[in-house]
């Protein structure tokens, strides 16, 4: 029964999916959110979860530089998807962002992937506080000599986000001015570069600008 249910909810999931290809008006979160509510209650909880997460006040003040068309475009809810699809869903990414997020979502509401809403929350609440009190509004801007430059880089959220859920309890050992140090250093960094730069949407490259940030941090 339970399985048909899935069945049932999934079959909805894709007619929705395919009706709002092409001229659609909504944003594929938009989209995402409406979709995950067609699972019923489960559904219903995840997308609330996403939704009040993205008004958590760490998350607002470290992600006022994501341009206003995206924050019209539910842009705030996808940056949270985004932050758990970069912990948990590496085997989902395949080059298109789009596809990931979608893919990794499908695979939570269909009991693919665990997802437990209440601890997930309470990390990324944790992570987000951990972030604003060391780096500002500037933790997912680019820098040049030293400097916040442009609003947020995508790539730069996911590498800081994921690298300090891996390592607060190194970073709670150190002063938010060293660890600021630490990852402005970092994001200067060759290394780094070589990760966020063309061709940064694969799955090596994603795991390599974490691994730069998060030994920056250790």
């Amino acid at each position: 029964i339970v399985i048909k249910r899935q069945s049932q909810s999934f079959l909805r999931y894709e007619m929705f999916k395919r009706l709002n290809t092409g001229g659609s008006l909504l944003s594929p979160q938009e989209i995402r959110n409406c979709s995950a509510r067609l699972f019923g209650p489960e559904g219903e909880l995840f997308y609330r979860t996403l939704v009040e997460l993205s008004t958590w006040p760490s998350f607002i003040s470290t992600t006022e530089s994501l341009a206003d068309t995206d924050m019209e475009k539910r842009g705030r809810e996808e940056l949270v998807l985004r932050f758990f699809a970069a912990k948990d869903g590496h085997d989902f990414y395949s080059g298109h962002v789009g596809d990931w997020l979608d893919r990794y979502m499908e695979a939570i509401l269909l009991k693919k992937v665990e997802f437990d809403s209440q601890s997930e929350a309470a990390l990324f609440r944790d992570v987000f506080d951990t972030i604003e009190r060391a780096l500002g509004a500037s933790a997912f801007c680019k820098f040049k000599d030293d400097r916040a430059t442009g609003g947020l880089a995508p790539a730069h959220y996911e590498a800081i986000t994921i690298a300090f859920c891996r390592t607060l309890g190194s970073i709670r050992q150190n002063s938010s001015q060293a660890v600021y140090d630490a990852v402005v250093l970092a994001k200067q960094s060759q290394n780094f570069r070589n990760n966020v730069g063309p061709g940064a949407n694969n799955k090596t490259k994603l795991r390599g600008r974490i691994q730069v940030i998060e030994e920056a941090l250790s």
